[in-house]
């Protein structure tokens, strides 16, 4: 290991023996030599049941280091992505060796590698053995300790990529955690930004997280703020129209109707003649299929059920439809004005 590391810090420092150097790394990292197979059966053995070598395990983190550090600092994802990052991503077990390292170990410790290379490792892949409420609440606790950006992107994409294998489960841990946790504010403001700057490869998980929080009866009133609510929506309307896939754009739909339930947001109506119209203009789309149909007819029936629809006089609060016989006057009908009465002369008041 030590060999390992002086060369990648020489290969830092640059010079004519820099690339002679990779050439080495890549010669030694193969697939077939198996380095980077045993550097993680070498954490596995220190991470045992009877074994809990958290220093080990810091040392062998900052040898795949993610590109996050300073330039000086370089290591084998600087150096050699394409071969580590195929051979980190095929271990079975090393999301679940990273959850449990990150379980155990104070905030305090955190070099922040483990949260970039377990969110790498969660990419279109099941967080199998890590999905437990001790690592969920870990992850909310690192929030307001771990500030590098690309760090603390990586953290809530993990809370993301876990919700999302919760998603129609009777008990979603995150949610919970969402619902009592201080840091969810962050979370809040986070996910908002990756909806409206969408990458299209974890789009639906930003949008089911979303229509998670504002599902369940822990989140829906309290999780998100008016403002974040009214961004959220612009940027749902703006990339419906551009969205090509069936499926995200019923995730669109489904978190729109969300949004116009929500009692936040009822309070000022954001984009409501907008959200309308573009309904509307759906709804008669000859182009899009049934289910996106039903979906925009479902919003304009929630947009009528929290009324009143734009073009739409608001009925006076306790107005009803009189009954009766109408040749006997309707219950409460006040009494006819006498034509002398009727109007009241100029410059007087009625």
């Amino acid at each position: 290991m030590s060999k390992l590391q002086s060369a990648l810090n020489k290969i830092a420092k640059g010079g004519e023996k820099a690339e002679e150097l990779k050439t080495w790394l890549r010669s030694i990292t193969d697939e077939k030599t198996g380095l980077i197979e045993k550097l993680i059966a070498g954490m596995i053995l220190q991470w045992g049941d009877k074994v809990k070598d958290t220093e080990f395990i810091k040392r062998s983190l900052s040898l795949f280091r993610f590109p996050h550090h300073a330039i000086r600092r370089r290591r084998l994802l600087d150096c050699i992505p394409e071969v580590v990052y195929g051979q980190i991503k095929k271990s079975k077990t090393f999301a679940a060796l990273i959850s449990s390292y990150i379980e155990e170990v104070p905030v305090e410790g955190f070099i922040g590698d483990e949260f970039v290379i377990l969110a790498y490792l969660a990419q279109g892949k099941k967080m199998k053995g890590a999905k437990s409420m001790k690592l969920i609440e870990k992850l909310f606790d690192s929030l307001e300790h771990l500030k590098n950006p690309i760090v603390f992107s990586s953290i809530v994409s993990l809370i993301v990529a876990i919700s999302f294998e919760l998603a129609g489960h009777s008990e979603n841990y995150v949610i919970e955690v969402c619902a009592k946790h201080p840091n969810s504010r962050y979370i809040e403001e986070t996910l908002v930004q990756l909806i409206n700057k969408p990458n299209p490869r974890q789009i639906v998980k930003y949008l089911q997280f979303a229509i998670d929080a504002l599902e369940s009866p822990l989140t829906k009133e309290t999780f998100f703020y008016v403002n974040d609510i009214n961004v959220m929506l612009e940027a749902l309307l703006r990339d419906l129209d551009n969205t090509k896939k069936a499926d995200v754009r019923l995730k669109y739909l489904e978190l729109i109707k969300l949004i116009v339930q929500c009692p936040q947001y009822l309070t000022f109506r954001h984009k409501w003649e907008d959200m309308f119209t573009l309904m509307n203009d759906m709804t008669t789309n000859l182009d899009l299929d049934k289910e996106t149909i039903a979906a925009c007819s479902a919003i304009l029936e929630a947009m009528r059920v929290a009324g009143p629809m734009p073009g739409e006089k608001p009925e006076a609060e306790g107005e009803e439809v009189p009954e009766g016989d109408p040749a006997e006057g309707a219950p409460g009908e006040p009494e006819p004005v006498p034509e002398a009465e009727a109007e009241a002369p100029a410059g007087e008041s009625k």
